[in-house]
């Protein structure tokens, strides 16, 4: 068996290191990142490269749309399917299923739905829905027999309680047709996932609930006609995974530390209003108290206190996360849909912890394309006969980006050189911008971690704007932390401006410092104009001179001569 593992756009009010509330007719939290098309293809690259193979997009009166954010990423992205969450009340099923089908064709098979009926009446009288909770669900039976009956080419005639259609028909239906994701703990939810559902999700509950939840479903789905499409099962949960189990727990108590009590409070009583029936056995789960939120080993409860839907989180060790996962795995739960704050650090956190572990078990197999395990580069300051290997488990590539702006233009170029060199994106992305205080504090572990992986980097492409004719002081607080011989492989200097008047910046500035810190630059540093930035004709000279001796470094046989 092969888990597979999905990651989170955070378009729900943003994303920052703290916990970001709202959900389930409550708005969001005060947010460090904002949740734009920059960011988000920082979050959706880092999701794609770490071997997820979806991404959920929430839906809401406080998200920004889905279908046009994903359609927008879909450009930004070159594999992350996007798992559409969407309320069928809201639009009728013919438009909804052609939506889906010029989606699916467009972006090569990328999209999975997620049917979102709508727990919360005050919220759904905002989109001029007035049913009851049960009727909702009866309507979506009927909306779901339209779309799946259109996907499959059939003309639909339907007169329903809700919903009437008159000769529809496709003119082009999905390829492939979209799995539907389903959830949803009430029983007028169970009786329409059991029949049209190809993934039931439960949100985070401890194993013996989400067990009896998955038989449920099971007996449901047995006395349904589902012309021979099996059910699966999947889980969303956060997840808060370090390389110890302690430095997990501090950082779930950090987080916890940051929520004020009168927030909790007020958000606990505006979620004990919720319709939903999920929502109420989230709530079970802690009581609304801030203590004793360990409710299974390695299952916390914190989240819950501030942010509707899914409230929960594995807690732990690399080691204890995929232990939790096995432990979900054996009882049915095929697909995990995780979320982190931040979720651009936390896609690296348990995409290069986690899922390496639950590889060599056998419970996932890695949808990426094949990618170099090893590259033997010689440098002068190499080990044992002047030459480097970089581990298998060592980033091939990294980005670090000295601009004050988050997802700006420099990043933009810097990952693009990045995979001209390569041939594929950047492992590492350290946009300096997003790291806050932390870069200021010399005892961060999380600036120490990303010091670490730049430092093996076989290539590293060190990007700013030019800042006095130089780079600027937010670059120089991360290199600052670098010791002579820091950095082990090859290194390219970026450097954007507003004219040519610094094109010699990267040489008199970055070239050197770099090559003292130990890398080898076997490159003129490139200087762009920052209009130029999306012009591939800006790079073409520098790249035809560049990319074979860069490649000529990366593919060196172990133990040849410098």
């Amino acid at each position: 068996m092969s888990l597979k593992f999905h990651w989170f756009l955070p378009t729900n009010g943003g994303d920052g290191r703290h916990v970001v509330g709202g959900g389930h007719g409550l708005a969001p939290g005060p947010a460090g990142r904002p949740g734009d098309v920059p960011y988000l293809t920082q979050v959706a690259r880092a999701a794609e490269d770490n071997g997820f193979e979806a991404a959920l997009t929430p839906t809401g009166a406080w998200c920004e749309d889905a279908w046009i954010s994903t359609a927008m990423l879909s450009q930004t992205s070159d594999r992350l399917k996007f798992l559409v969450a969407f309320r069928p009340g809201v639009v009728a099923p013919f438009l909804a299923a052609q939506m889906a089908g010029t989606f699916q064709n467009l972006s090569g098979g990328r999209l999975l739905l997620n049917v979102v009926t709508g727990g919360e009446g005050h919220e759904q009288r905002m989109y001029g829905d007035f049913l009851d909770k049960d009727a909702r669900y009866r309507r979506c039976d009927e909306f779901l027999e339209i779309v799946r009956r259109l996907w499959a080419g059939e003309t639909v005639d339907l007169d329903g309680e809700f919903l009437r259609v008159e000769g529809a028909r496709l003119g082009q239906v999905p390829d492939p047709v979209p799995a539907i994701y389903f959830g949803g703990s009430s029983p007028a939810a169970g009786a329409v996932a059991a029949k049209h559902a190809d993934v039931y999700l439960t949100w985070g509950e401890p194993p013996d609930a989400v067990a009896e939840k998955i038989g449920w479903i099971r007996r449901l789905a047995a006395a349904e006609d589902r012309a021979g499409r099996p059910i699966r099962f999947g889980m969303r949960v956060h997840t808060i995974t370090r390389d110890t189990a302690d430095e997990a727990w501090q950082e779930a108590g950090r987080l916890l530390a940051g929520i004020p009590e009168d927030v909790v409070d007020r958000v606990q009583e505006g979620l004990r209003r919720s319709e939903s029936e999920g929502q109420r056995r989230m709530l079970a789960l802690h009581g609304g108290r801030a203590d004793d939120l360990e409710v299974h080993p390695n299952l916390w409860a914190g989240i819950g206190l501030v942010r509707g839907g899914a409230g929960t989180a594995l807690v732990g060790s690399h080691e204890q996360v995929a232990d939790r996962i096995q432990e979900y795995a054996e009882i049915g739960v095929e697909e995990f849909v995780l979320s982190a704050y931040p979720h651009l650090e936390g896609a690296y956190w348990f995409g290069e912890g986690v899922l390496p572990i639950l590889a060599e078990r056998g419970l996932w197999e890695d949808p990426r394309p094949p990618r170099p395990v090893n590259a033997a580069v010689p440098f002068a300051a190499a080990g044992e006969g002047g030459v480097v290997t970089v581990p298998a488990a060592a980033p091939r590539t990294a980005v670090v980006v000295g601009n004050p702006k988050p997802a700006s233009r420099t990043l933009a170029a810097a990952t693009y050189v990045a995979r001209e060199l390569t041939g594929a994106g950047p492992e590492v992305v350290v946009d300096l911008a997003t790291l806050g205080c932390d870069l200021l504090d010399w005892g961060a572990a999380s600036v120490d971690r990303l010091v670490e992986e730049v430092g093996r980097a076989a290539l590293v492409v060190v990007a700013s704007p030019t800042y006095k004719a130089t780079y600027t002081g937010l670059l120089k607080l991360f290199l600052d932390r670098f010791p002579v011989g820091g950095l082990t492989g090859v290194a390219v200097p970026l450097m954007l401006g507003a004219g040519p008047a610094h094109a010699l910046a990267p040489e008199l500035g970055l070239r050197s410092l770099l090559t003292h810190l130990g890398a080898t630059v076997p490159t003129p540093g490139l200087y762009l104009l920052e209009s130029d930035h999306d012009d591939p004709d800006a790079y073409a000279d520098w790249l035809a001179g560049a990319r074979p001796v860069v490649s000529a470094l990366l593919t060196r046989p172990e133990g040849a001569p410098a």
